[in-house]
């Protein structure tokens, strides 16, 4: 009788393993895509040019995808861009100085999804969180910038035109939140330090 009782011992504990998690309403899971266009709602400070006046400030956008190689954890690739003008008035010029930047971002992105964590360990404790609507992630964005200047101004000798290039590291880090509409489609807000601003909102559309 004792290894009848082990053996359906056995089976309790598998069956309130498979319960519990069953409980974990998932809304990312193991080979899911996600792909995310994002628009910036607040510009970092380092991309404002001092004592100059802005004529075309357009919010950056960025666009990445991540594959989902666990419930907890997801990474792809990311891509940014963002175009600013600017202008200054000197009293020897007799066009205002223009300067135009144009910035691009190739990042790594990788995010571990704690909700779903959570959502595991203590399953329907949580209440409304307990929901495949949700997705509470940290994400960090190690990579490289580029930015190409060009400043274009008039005097009374002619036309003049410069242009330069600059690269170097780049680093963000997030801290985001979704909410899915169904089962294919979210609004995700992200909020901490990237490369051009300190949030942006966007659509996140799972494969």
């Amino acid at each position: 009788m004792k290894p009848i009782k082990r053996i359906l011992t056995l089976l309790s504990f598998c069956l309130f393993i498979q319960n519990s998690h069953a409980q974990a309403n998932k809304s990312i899971e193991q080979g899911d895509l996600l792909i995310a266009p994002s628009i910036s709602l607040f510009t970092n400070t380092n991309y404002i040019v001092g004592g100059l006046n802005g004529t075309n400030l357009i919010p950056a956008v960025s666009l990445n995808f991540e594959y989902a190689f666990h419930d907890y954890v997801s990474a792809g690739l990311e891509f940014g861009y963002s175009f600013r003008t600017y202008q200054s008035n000197f009293i020897f010029f007799i066009d205002p100085t223009r300067y135009n930047y144009s910035t691009k971002v190739f990042s790594l992105r990788a995010s571990f999804h704690y909700l779903e964590l959570i959502k595991n360990l203590v399953g329907e404790h949580i209440g409304g969180l307990n929901s495949e609507k949700l997705d509470f992630y940290v994400t960090l964005l190690p990579g490289f910038i580029v930015t190409d200047e060009t400043q274009k101004w008039t005097t009374a000798a002619g036309d003049h035109k410069r242009k330069e290039r600059t690269t170097g590291p780049s680093f963000g880090s997030y801290a985001g939140f979704r909410y899915y509409f169904s089962n294919a489609v979210a609004v995700h807000v992200e909020g901490g330090y990237g490369n051009f601003s300190r949030a942006k909102i966007g659509l996140t559309f799972k494969l």
